[in-house]
């Protein structure tokens, strides 16, 4: 019995150990790395920014009409030349090509986007320079205001004081009509677009061009309805 003794403890112990000792953590998987052939990697698309578009001006209707680059026609605000067949529509048609034509231009809105016949109506500007003042102050166009497109044309219209004074080209050999001058027909001019709003001092006085010429030659009713320059007293 008592030579069995050590023997019964040593077992004890020994199965003690074995149940006192952690699990064995298992051992995480590897996945292979597959490489993928060059042509089925991602590519990233490198975006190229696209230059902005410079307008410039291709074709020169007349003093105040013009097409530009993108094909649309511009109808410059607040100033008026002759249209075909009148007096000086040559001389104007020429001196807006000098200022514009195959140059490039910035356009600048008023208030309307475009015109009934889908012009747009813009400002137009050539290095800095206003185009549309440099035709009134050069005396190759008269101011013309229809609203509400305005924003400029008292600045045209003391431009066009300055050509008159000075009898700058369409200034130079027609007199200026005054109040006086504009009472009888025979003291009226109707061969070409000559007068506006700015020339009379009363709405009467426009009226009565108006109704002489018998014909809206000076677009003095910027509306159609039969009265002339209705802003005037």
């Amino acid at each position: 019995m008592n030579a069995r003794l050590p023997v019964v403890i040593l077992l004890i112990l020994l199965i003690s150990c074995a149940r006192e000792q952690p699990p064995a953590r298992p051992v995480p998987a590897v996945e292979p790395v597959v490489e993928q052939p060059p042509s089925l990697l991602p590519v990233q698309e490198k975006v190229i920014a696209q230059p902005q578009q410079e307008i410039t001006v291709v074709q020169v209707v007349d003093g105040d009409t013009l097409v530009i680059s993108t094909g649309e026609t511009v109808r410059l605000i607040c100033i008026d030349t002759p249209e075909r067949g009148e007096e000086y529509y040559a001389e104007t048609s020429n001196k807006l090509s000098e200022l514009t034509l195959n140059k490039p231009v910035t356009l600048i809105k008023d208030m309307s986007e475009t015109d009934r016949y889908g012009r747009l109506l813009r400002y137009i500007e050539v290095d800095g320079v206003d185009v549309n003042k440099q035709m009134v102050l050069s005396g190759f166009a008269k101011v013309y205001r229809y609203a509400p497109d305005t924003a400029r044309c008292t600045d045209y219209e003391n431009a066009e004081q300055t050509a008159k004074t000075q009898g700058r080209y369409i200034w130079t050999t027609q007199p200026i009509p005054q109040t006086s001058s504009v009472q009888q027909k025979r003291d009226i001019n109707c061969s070409s677009n000559f007068y506006n709003c700015s020339d009379f001092q009363t709405q009467a006085e426009a009226q009565k061009v108006l109704e002489a010429c018998g014909r809206d030659v000076h677009k003095l009713d910027g509306d159609s309805d039969g009265v002339a320059c209705e802003t005037l007293p």
